[in-house]
């Protein structure tokens, strides 16, 4: 599998695993702005290929070629934008999940409080 970064370098990956882990690691990269900056201008690129393109004549093969290779970019980028937001719910989940765990420790802290309190109480009446 190859793969290109942000400077059209190839990253060669061996593995599916290593393509997984490269992706993640781009995605995090990603912020809202980027991501429309990015889509803008496949989208631009792509309409002014059908804009420049005669209405009378059929698409060339490097046109066509040229257009998939706008959308496959475009469907990488969808992916990528989509995993982070996976990567980003998946955190938040955790952060939850941790202030459920505080949360609950806090109010068996009060009952255990509270506990003592009454019996602290009963002593005192005896």
């Amino acid at each position: 599998m190859v793969q290109t970064d942000n400077n059209d370098s190839k990253l060669l990956v061996k593995t599916a695993s290593e393509f997984y882990e490269k992706e993640e690691a781009i995605a995090k990269t990603f912020s809202n702005e980027k991501i429309i900056k990015e889509s803008n201008e496949l989208l631009g690129k792509y309409r002014k290929v059908i804009h420049d393109h005669s209405t009378d004549i059929s698409f060339t093969k490097n046109d066509v070629i040229h257009l998939q290779g706008i959308v496959a970019q475009l469907r990488g980028l969808n992916r990528r934008s989509n995993l982070r937001t996976k990567l980003k719910s998946d955190t938040v989940e955790i952060k939850r999940k941790e202030v459920e765990k505080k949360h609950l420790t806090l109010q068996n802290l009060e009952m255990e409080l509270e506990h003592l309190y009454r019996s602290i109480d009963d002593l005192k009446a005896v």
